[in-house]
């Protein structure tokens, strides 16, 4: 996978992004159309005539198809969802590798900082450095880990 400035500077929003597929998924599970159900009384068919109570389930034909397109379009939604958090869970993993491979802890606090939501003219300062040598770090790091 590859890794890119933007993915860095985001990093801080994927956990979050991660949860709310997660909460998104169980709220469209939880939609599911409602199945009617009752009870049905008859009697049994040989003297002498009991009374006898039947559950029964279903659906109207239109509710039916109702539910049936619901429950094709959850599947789908549920295969894009996972698919979605299992890329962002694997780009997030990734940068933590990245990051726990870089020995130079200047370099090192440039990469947290950015995670943290920070710009690089606020990690500048804080480092007492210029702007561009934290963009330069960045890069570096982008291209020799070959991402």
């Amino acid at each position: 996978m590859e890794i890119t400035r933007k993915d860095i500077v985001n990093y801080h929003l994927i956990a979050p992004m991660i949860e709310r597929n997660k909460k998104k998924l169980e709220r469209y599970r939880n939609n599911e159309p409602c199945v009617q159900a009752g009870r049905v009384y008859g009697s049994s068919p040989t003297f002498p005539y009991e009374p006898r109570g039947f559950t029964v389930a279903g659906t109207e034909p239109e509710d039916y198809h109702k539910w049936k397109q619901w429950d094709e379009k959850c599947r789908y939604l549920e295969i894009l969802i996972k698919t979605d958090i299992e890329r962002m869970t694997r780009l997030k993993q990734e940068i933590d590798e990245l990051i726990a491979g870089i020995d130079n802890l200047e370099d090192k606090m440039i990469f947290e900082y950015i995670m943290e939501g920070k710009s690089q003219k606020w990690i500048a300062s804080k480092l007492h450095m210029e702007q561009s040598c934290v963009s330069k770090r960045i890069k570096k790091y982008l291209r020799e880990s070959g991402k």
